[in-house]
Parts: C-alpha cells; sequence; structure tokens
C-alpha cells in the first residue's frame, strides 16, 4: 500500500547552559555557521534567527533571551535561559534529521527539557481498507460514522454547482494536547507554496509518477491526478517525555500516558509506530447503529498498520529553490475556474487551455527549469526506483519503469 510517513514540524523547549557566552547568532557566526537575523523577536522571546546549512538551506529556528516580564524572580514562569529549537519545515523531511538535531543541541550546550510540537503525518491516495478520503469525509458527516474521542470538528471545503466538496476535516481544539488533521494536500500545494521537497518524497513512495505535475498511472495504464490526502496528528506536551492521550474505547474514558520524547522519532519505522499508535487513540470510527451505544458498534477499519510501506529517504545536501514555472500559478486559477464553473461549454475550453500550459510547464521543466539540487535528488530516487522495477512487472508497471527510464536519460547517468 503506497503511503509515505514523516515529520511536518518539530520544536524543542531547552535550557541553554549555565556558561558565560550568550547563545545569540553572534555565537553560531563565530561557530562557522552562517546565520540570518530577524530584526525582531516574538511576544515571548527578545531574539530569534535561523540557522542555515552548508547549501544555504534554512534548517533551524532558535529564539532565545525571554522577554524580563516572562522569566523568574521577575514574576513570570520561564527560566531566563530558556529556548525554543525549531527545525524548518524543509529540514523536517531530510534523512536522519533526528540525531543530527540531537547532536547539534548536545554540542552547542543546549538542554533537552521536552517535546513542545510534534506534527506526525501520513499521506496518501485511499485509504488501505480501498475507500476514497473524500467519499469517506462525506459519508462522515452524513452521519454514518461517529469518531472516537475529539468531538469537536472543524470542516472547510467549497459549496461548487454539483455539490459541496469537503478537504478537509480536524478534531480536537487549539488546547488539546492531541490535534488530528485529515485534508487534501495535493490542493494545498497548488493553492498555497510549492514544496518540492513533498513532492519527491509521493515520487520515492510511489503516490505519484511525474513528481513535477504531480500525476499517476491507474491499474488500465491512464494517466490521472490523484488527489493525495494526509492524516496529521499534532501533538504538544507540557511533561518531559510524555503526552497524555484519551481512550473511550470502551464505557468509561481512560487517559494513558504515551511516551515522546526524541529517541522515538530516529527512524522512520519509528514514526509509523508512533502515527499508527495515534491512530489508535485518534482516528477510530464507528459505523453508526440507532439505538446501539458507541463503544458496541462495529469498527469502521481504514488502516492496516501491519502493511508497512517503503519510505522516503534522501540525503540533507538537497536545496529547496526551485522556481515554478510562470505558468503554474495560470493554471491554478484555470483548475478553479473549471472546476466551479456550471456552463459545459466552458468547462470544455478550460480544460483544453489547462492541457496545453501542463504540456509547456512540462517542457519548460525538461529544458533546465529545474535546480541542479533537485536534479542531484532526483537521481537518487530514480536510482532507487529502476532498482525495485528490475523484478517482474505487470503492464501497468512496465509503463512506470519506462517513464523513469525517460527521466533517467533526461536528468544524465544515474
Amino acid at each position: 500500500m503506497e503511503r509515505c510517513i514523516n515529520i511536518d514540524w518539530l520544536e524543542l523547549f531547552c535550557i541553554e547552559d549555565s556558561l558565560n557566552f550568550p547563545h545569540d547568532s553572534e555565537y553560531f557566526r563565530a561557530m562557522g555557521f552562517s546565520v540570518v537575523q530577524r530584526e525582531y523577536g516574538t511576544p515571548m522571546y527578545q531574539e530569534m534567527f535561523t540557522i542555515l546549512d552548508d547549501n544555504g538551506n534554512p534548517w533551524l529556528e532558535i529564539r532565545r533571551s525571554p522577554k524580563p516580564a516572562m522569566t523568574w524572580p521577575q514574576g513570570g514562569m520561564f527560566d531566563p535561559k530558556s529556548a525554543h529549537v525549531r527545525l524548518t519545515n524543509w529540514a523536517c523531511y531530510q534523512n536522519d534529521i533526528i540525531s543530527y538535531l540531537q547532536t547539534f543541541i548536545d554540542t552547542h550546550g543546549f538542554h533537552y527539557q521536552r517535546i513542545s510540537r510534534i506534527d506526525l503525518c501520513l499521506d496518501f491516495i485511499r485509504f488501505d481498507s480501498g475507500d476514497i478520503p473524500v467519499k469517506f469525509i462525506r459519508r462522515y458527516l452524513s452521519g454514518r460514522y461517529s469518531k472516537i474521542n475529539q468531538a469537536n470538528i472543524r470542516a472547510h471545503g467549497a459549496d461548487r454547482w454539483d455539490g459541496r466538496d469537503f478537504s478537509s476535516l480536524s478534531w480536537g481544539s487549539p488546547s488539546s494536547m492531541v490535534c488530528t488533521k485529515l485534508y487534501d494536500k495535493t490542493k494545498e500545494l497548488a493553492e498555497a507554496k510549492d514544496k518540492p521537497y513533498i513532492r519527491h518524497a509521493w515520487f520515492a513512495c510511489h503516490l505519484v509518477n511525474d513528481p513535477y505535475h504531480l500525476t499517476a498511472i491507474d491499474e488500465q495504464g491512464n494517466e490521472y491526478k490523484p488527489r493525495i490526502f494526509r492524516l496529521e496528528f499534532s501533538l504538544k506536551s507540557s511533561v518531559k517525555n510524555w503526552v497524555v492521550v484519551e481512550d473511550n474505547t470502551t464505557e468509561r474514558l481512560r487517559k494513558i500516558s504515551m511516551r515522546n520524547d526524541l529517541s522515538c522519532y530516529l527512524t522512520r519505522q519509528q514514526l509509523l509506530t508512533m502515527f499508527f499508535s495515534l491512530c489508535r487513540h485518534y482516528f477510530h470510527f464507528k459505523k453508526y447503529r440507532q439505538g446501539v451505544r458507541k463503544d458496541r458498534c462495529e469498527d469502521k477499519v481504514l488502516f492496516h498498520p501491519e502493511e508497512i510501506a517503503d519510505f522516503f529517504e534522501i540525503d540533507r545536501n538537497y536545496t529547496s529553490d526551485v522556481q515554478r514555472h510562470p505558468y503554474h500559478s495560470l493554471l491554478t486559477k484555470l483548475w478553479l475556474y473549471r472546476d466551479n464553473s456550471y456552463d459545459g461549454k466552458q468547462r470544455k475550453a478550460a480544460e483544453t487551455l489547462i492541457k496545453d500550459l501542463e504540456q509547456r510547464c512540462r517542457i519548460a521543466d525538461m529544458k533546465g527549469q529545474i535546480s541542479e539540487s533537485e536534479l542531484t535528488i532526483m537521481r537518487q530516487v530514480i536510482s532507487r526506483r529502476l532498482q525495485r522495477a528490475s523484478i517482474p512487472v505487470n503492464d501497468v508497471l512496465e509503463q512506470v519503469k519506462a517513464q523513469m527510464e525517460l527521466y533517467a536519460n533526461l536528468f544524465g547517468e544515474i
């Protein structure tokens, strides 16, 4: 089953060591890092700066030097040497990043206190059960299923001519220790900021066959644009090493402490284990039966944790400085126009323009609109997929292999 597991956010609460020198931007510059200092701080901290890696990628954000009113003994609750260390979104998708982060804070005298926030996400086209996410959302909102835990619901979508299309559901309040969200990630990438490292993760895990236009090949060998959904758990804890989760799978609500420290996230296998542990508590549904108590209703099974997917792993030397082709912004508007138009001729005209622009973008991409670093990571991913395609394959996988070989020729020797 094709799916892609990652961390999407990681922020640590630390205490700077008791040495006399401050861990400010000048200290890290003296240690040989490239640092970008923000001119203003945050509501809590006086200083905020970003550390760049050797390739100029922003990989770590540090907020430090709490404002006097926030610290003791001036009446606040924070240690004067408190600091928050956060991975950038790009860094979260790099291989072995947790070990690298652990080494960094140990080397530079940050005493780890706890994980302030971590987001775990799983990307997929269909649930393991075969359910299509958007159809599952419709059935859930119509009352076919009932969720265990997290009763607060927020739904987002569009009211279109041919019906309502809900693309996002979230459960839990902002103050909850665990929040859950299911949403259309392809829609977010198209309408917000493009993130090449996410597209490459999908390509490596076989969610898409073309990482630039996000197309896949169906069982009949036809190319299509899949809607890739993301299930995301956001964990926040004020207690070192543990996070409290609720479990009311039985008649009586229980609270369980789940281990939550950096050692839980060193490998992607560990990420998947933690993800499905959370899934058991916070993505648990029952099939509604009138007059039957919720805990006695039949489970709605969506995932099969025992079917472990391939993991996306790339080196940390990848940079994400790819520039999108100017046609991409026009394409986004045309997709929106087509999907919201009630006139068949207008929809057909929009579709014609879309196909032409997509072809232009494809040609432009192949002529070198992609950064050299993106080509490097594509070579890594293609090499891995070509090796796996050497096993006996059916006609559809033959097409996939042929396209991989085409990319390999375009991008040079693997």
